[in-house]
């Protein structure tokens, strides 16, 4: 009778995750090329074994299904499932009506793709536009207050940001996500008004959680930093990392435009 040891069935395992690993890399190459280029191939990796576990929580195992999460993931951002400009998200996820994992899957992130058509418009034309303009004007959005009302003043910078992105929310989510930023940034001891700005609006172009979205890992990196510093140098330090995160997807989405 054939004997294989714990460690053997072990190594079979981590054999199997690993190859799995490598063909979501490629399927992330084919289809995301962008973001493997701005992120770099070991922080996919750590995204697509973080989406991996994550799709497991909603019974997605099958290879399909993990790999429509993945893409949903890498089209909303990491955590899409609790973000606040999505909550359709969590409600196809848990929908007690539909306990066919396959068709969960594929309406989550069949809703993903005509909200990603509708902001960032043929070949991520418009998405282009939305990065030069941020590049040309990054200081001014990212560091002047708005006038008058901060709600409503803020609520009107994201859409001189990203116009498709805010019609397509609707006034009443981008009001949330207003909300949602200056709490979320509280927690991590930023309440000044030039600090809301730079939080605010990098949860609008990256996702509401991204201070812990691994895709991004600069953000958490700088906003759980257990070392003592006053919050204009954390300021500071997250609006130089967004900007230069900035300038290396800009560089990428112009490459794939030429």
């Amino acid at each position: 009778m054939l004997r294989v040891r714990k460690e053997q069935i072990d190594i079979l395992a981590e054999a199997a995750v690993e190859a799995y690993e490598d063909d979501m890399l490629a399927h992330v190459e084919k289809f995301f090329p962008n973001h493997v280029r701005v992120a770099g191939e070991p922080v996919i990796r750590a995204v697509i074994r973080f989406g991996r576990k994550r799709a497991a929580a909603y019974g997605f195992v099958t290879d399909r299904n993990v790999c429509l999460y993945l893409t949903t993931m890498f089209m909303l951002g990491s955590r899409f499932d609790e973000d606040v400009m999505y909550p359709w998200a969590w409600e196809i996820l848990t929908d007690p009506a539909d306990p066919d994992p396959y068709s969960r899957a594929e309406r989550t992130a069949d809703k993903a793709l005509a909200f990603l058509r509708t902001v960032a418009g043929r070949e991520d034309r418009t998405l282009y536009r939305v990065f030069l303009n941020l590049e040309k004007n990054y200081p001014k959005i990212m560091s002047e207050l708005p006038p008058g009302d901060f709600a409503q003043g803020m609520s009107d910078r994201l859409g001189g940001v990203f116009a498709k992105k805010r019609e397509a929310l609707g006034e009443q989510m981008v009001r949330l996500l207003i909300e949602r930023g200056i709490q979320d940034a509280a927690a991590h001891g930023i309440s000044g008004r030039r600090g809301q700005v730079i939080y605010i609006v990098l949860m609008f172009l990256m996702g509401s959680p991204f201070d812990r979205d691994p895709l991004v890992p600069w953000a958490a990196e700088i906003l759980t930093d257990a070392a003592p510093e006053g919050e204009q140098e954390k300021i500071d330090r997250l609006f130089d990392a967004s900007h230069a995160y900035l300038g290396r997807w800009l560089k990428s989405v112009g490459r794939s435009s030429d």
